[in-house]
Parts: structure tokens; sequence; C-alpha cells
């Protein structure tokens, strides 16, 4: 008979399978991977679908609505067509100051969502003037969604994934502006690539291509009433204030603030609902049932113990964090997030308890190493959707190979500083 441990290796290597070739949906998988956890009584109900109701999806789901009523206003699009005039024009000053933006609005705000706001600002902007090639300009948007959503605890779903899955652990979480400590040194890098080394890169690589293909993407449900913008503004700012201090859960934070947003009649309830990614909260939490479930199993003790096998008794916490960032950073161009945490976080995190190494220190490697991976359309989906605009493969390759390395380096340089291996 099979143990559960061996089952949950066995289900979550279905899950890995499905979640690469993409034979369903990421979120399909994911609760697929949750109902078979329980069919084969690997864990019970509670323990895995517990985390479609736990704390990190209330968080996850307020920050969508509060996001989405800052858009509805026209907060994000007011700021987007200030940058442009800034710019006077030019094409690599409006690159700095989108990236600066972009970064600096995907850490609280949706990355998807953060592409697509430029994609429809950048299509007008070229409408209007024809200096501008939107092909210059949506690579590095691609990038800084996901560079930047690594900041904050609810930028992106590998930060959440992760804390939840710490959490169940009894082990240490991360705080809201953990990630930021490392992340704003990543976003300054990106800044000075993008406009010194990528954009004479991307004019060489892509300059004899066809016309762009970009679809024009319509910015809709603008309201520029300033009292509205004003107090879709303070309501932002207040709770990101207040997750920074967390005087209480930082659940009940960003509900209160998702709240407010509607009782203010800042953004209806039908489209509060409408701005939950609903398939992103199934992926998520789908992802996290699936590692409960096999670290309740023991299903994690195992790849830890084969991982230590191979690795030996003697390993330095510098050349395993040489290590972790390497392998997650090459997985995560050939897979998504939640893949890529499956896989790699339950060995680490096994490892480090071997060893007496800093389970946060090299969570927080994995998931900023996963977001620095730009070598490949197919890492994240703001670079699947950037791909539309006529880039082909080789192209994500010539202008990202060498900032794969330089983040990659910086990530390993500041870890230690900020987080103590040992």
């Amino acid at each position: 008979m099979i143990s559960p441990a061996v089952m949950s290796l066995i289900i979550l290597l279905l899950c890995i399978i499905l979640f690469v070739t993409e034979a369903f949906s990421m979120a399909t998988t994911a609760v697929l991977g949750c109902v078979l956890m329980v069919l084969f009584k690997v864990s019970d109900f509670n323990t895995v679908f517990g985390t479609f109701s736990s704390s990190t999806i209330v968080l996850l789901v307020s920050i969508m609505i509060i996001g989405q009523t800052m858009f509805n206003n026209g907060v994000t699009q007011y700021i987007g067509q200030k940058l442009f005039r800034l710019s006077r024009g030019n094409e690599r000053r409006l690159l700095f100051l989108s990236t600066i933006f972009a970064s600096f609005i995907s850490a609280f705000m949706s990355n998807v969502a953060t592409v697509t706001l430029f994609m429809g600002l950048f299509s007008s902007f070229a409408k209007d003037n024809k200096k501008i090639n939107v092909r210059n300009l949506m690579l590095p948007i691609g990038m800084a969604s996901v560079v930047g959503g690594v900041n904050t605890l609810i930028g992106s779903a590998p930060q959440l994934t992760a804390q939840n899955y710490l959490i169940c652990s009894n082990l240490q979480g991360f705080k809201f502006f953990d990630f930021s400590y490392v992340g704003i040194f990543l976003i300054i890098l990106l800044v000075i690539y993008v406009t010194f080394i990528g954009y004479p890169i991307g004019i060489k690589v892509w300059g004899d291509l066809p016309e762009n293909d970009e679809k024009d993407e319509a910015i809709t449900h603008i309201n520029y009433d300033k009292k509205r913008m004003i107090a879709s503004v303070f309501i932002f700012t207040a709770t990101i204030i207040l997750l920074f201090w967390e005087p209480i859960p930082m659940a009940v934070i960003a509900a209160s603030g998702a709240l407010l947003t509607i009782m203010t009649n800042l953004i209806t309830p039908k489209d509060a609902v409408q701005s939950i990614k609903w398939s992103s909260v199934l992926k998520v939490a789908g992802s996290l049932g699936i590692l409960q479930a096999v670290n309740a199993s023991g299903g994690n003790k195992l790849i830890g113990q084969f991982f230590l096998n191979l690795i030996g008794k003697n390993i330095s916490p510098y050349l395993l964090l040489l290590l972790i960032i390497i392998i997650t950073q090459f997985l995560s161009e050939f897979m998504a997030d939640s893949p890529t945490i499956l896989i790699v976080l339950p060995v680490t995190v096994s490892i480090c308890m071997e060893y007496g190494f800093s389970v946060h220190a090299f969570a927080m490697a994995i998931i900023l190493s996963s977001a620095t991976a730009c070598c490949s359309p197919l890492s994240n989906t703001p670079l699947m959707l950037v791909s539309t605009y006529g880039y082909r493969f080789s192209d994500f390759i010539k202008y990202n190979i060498l900032w794969d390395i330089l983040s990659a380096l910086l990530i390993f340089l500041l870890i230690p500083v900020f987080f103590p291996l040992v």
C-alpha cells in the first residue's frame, strides 16, 4: 500500500506536469490537486481546502478591490499621462519614468493589471507621437511589473504562497515590506539596466521587425472627479501605512480598506466583485492546499532527505544560497510561479531545518530569484502578455540574459546583508 507521503509526491508531480504542459489552466490544475489529495486520503478536507478561506486569500482579494478603485477613478491613468508630458516625447526618458512608475504600482496592484494599463497608455501615446515605438517600451514594463510586484507581500502570488506555507508549517512568515530590503535595489538595477543597457540592445535586436501588432487596449471607466481621486488615494495610502505598521492583522487592515471603498461609493459592489481575479485566487489557494497536504503527510521530509543525501553534510550556507538562486531562476524560465514554488520551497525548508539555516532568508531568495527570471515569455503572465507585441523568443534571451546574471548576483550579495543565513 502506498503511504500518504509517497502519494502526496505522486499527486504533486502530476500537478507540476499539468502546470508545465498547460493541459488545463493553472487554477484548474491547482484545485484538481487539492481534490486528489482528499480523494486519495493524503490529508483531510479541512487541512487542504482551509487555505481557500485563509487570511492570505482575504488579503489578496482586498488589495485587488483597492487597486481597482484607483484604476476606476482614473488615478493611475492620470499619473501615466503626466509621465508622458514629463518625458516631452523622448522615448528613452519615457522608458525611464514608466519603469519606475510601473515598478511602484505593481507592488500594490496585480502584475497583469499593471501591464494592461501600460498597453493602453503606450498605444495612445504612439498614436499621438510617431517617434514612440511601443516595442522599445513594453518588454521593460513587463519586467518592471514582475520585479516591482515582488517588493511587497501582496505584490504577486509567489509571496503569498510562500507566506502561507511558512505560517502553516509553524515557521516565521514575512512582514509586509520585508521583500523591499532587497527588492528596492533590484528596481534600481532594473531602471538602470533597461535605460542604458536594454534600450540600445532592443533597438539593435528588433529594429528590423515588422510593424507592431499590439492590441489597442482602451482605457475605460475613467472618472477624473478630483474628490473621488483624492479619496481613492487617501484610502490606498492609509491602507499601505497600516500594513507597514501592522497594529492589527494585515488581512483585517486590507479588508477594512476594501470595505471602505465600497461604503463610500468609490467603487460599486458589482465592480468590486468583477475586480477579483478569481483565477489568481484559485491558483494561490489551490497551490497552498497542495503544499499543505504534502507538508501534513510528510512528503516534504522525503524530498528534503533525498536532496540532503545528494548535497552531503558539510555544505556552506553561501553555496546553498547560490545553488538555490540558480536553480530557482532556471526553473522559473520555463514554468510559472506556482510550479516553481511547489518544487523548490518544500525542499529548501527541509534542508534549512536540517542544517539550522534561516528558512526566512532562503525563502526570500526563492521568491526574488523567481521574479528576476526574464529570459523567456513562459516565465510569467506579464511577459507572456507583452510577447504579443512581435517579440521573438530569442529576443527575450538577447535582451535579458545579462539582466538575469546581474540580478542573481545582486540577490546573492544582498540577502546575507539584510537576512543572516544562519
